[in-house]
């Protein structure tokens, strides 16, 4: 068996595990055929190096000189090798696989946004072959250190795209994941939990029906902090970031409309930040 078989194998074996559709393959094994194999091992390496050592943020593009093809690639074949690890360290297969599978989804956003076959997003699957984010029912949990602090733990909620917010379900994931911590991390000492997110906007939560669940979710977290940023709000309800396309864009939900309202009369949104106590009680 050649090298290369064993890697198109490899391959075919990462896709089904990132649970990738069958029309975003033939992009993975074109990368495959084409890309500078020395490259290759240089990214895998680089990617493989961050397993075990809980970064503190995706690893960045500006680190990455080599055509992005490689990185995907990479990211691709290093999810794969995370599977492998993570189960032998006797994590859930239902959790493991559930974080696997945001590979397929980032290439689904990809296609939308795009109208082809990529993966744009690869850098921010790093934290999940680093073994340092999971899918955890409803949310992701990115478990890192709390900067210049010793040994103290903090955990970054992430909201997918999927089912709704309801409290019933955020609740269950909130207590599996606390649970998931207590076994398979005992020795780190985990104070808080944080989430940013263009959900926790002022102008917006002030907008929410009182029985809203976006509201229900941003309640369980302390206000700290709310940074600009107008291009999360819009890529995360309609799926592109290029604010030229505003006024050709239509709502057909009531949160689409508030943000349509919002970016075309001020241009701008926010990013709010806050955190609670860990575990929630």
């Amino acid at each position: 068996m050649t090298k290369t078989t064993v890697l198109t194998s490899a391959v075919e074996r990462a896709l089904a595990l990132g649970d990738v559709d069958d029309r975003d393959r033939s992009y993975f094994h074109d990368l495959n055929a084409s890309v500078d194999r020395s490259q290759l091992l240089l990214a895998r390496v680089r990617l493989a190096e961050r397993f075990g050592e809980f970064p503190s943020a995706p690893i960045s593009r500006e680190d990455t000189h080599t055509a992005p093809g490689v990185w995907e690639l990479a990211t691709l074949l290093e999810l794969a090798a995370s599977h492998d690890r993570l189960l032998a360290r006797a994590l859930s297969p239902e959790i493991v696989a559930a974080t696997l599978a945001d590979l397929g989804q980032q290439c689904r956003l990809h296609r939308a946004e795009h109208g082809n076959a990529g993966l744009g997003t690869w850098h921010w699957l790093s934290l999940h072959s680093s073994g340092s984010l999971f899918r955890i029912g409803r949310l992701q949990y990115h478990l890192r250190r709390i900067a210049d602090a010793e040994n103290r733990w903090e955990v970054d909620v992430h909201i997918p795209a999927g089912e709704a917010l309801a409290p019933a379900t955020v609740d269950g994931s909130l207590s599996r994941a606390a649970a998931f911590f207590r076994t398979h991390f005992p020795q780190l000492r985990i104070d808080r939990a944080v989430c940013t997110s263009w959900l926790f906007d002022p102008w917006l939560l002030e907008r929410m029906k009182p029985t809203s669940n976006i509201l229900s979710f941003a309640r369980r977290f302390q206000p700290r902090a709310a940074t600009p940023e107008p291009t999360d709000a819009l890529y995360f309800t309609f799926g592109t970031r290029d604010m030229g396309r505003l006024h050709r864009l239509s709502a057909r939900s009531a949160l689409q409309s508030l943000v349509l309202e919002r970016l075309r009369s001020e241009g701008t949104w926010f990013l709010g930040r806050g955190e609670f106590r860990w575990p929630a009680s």
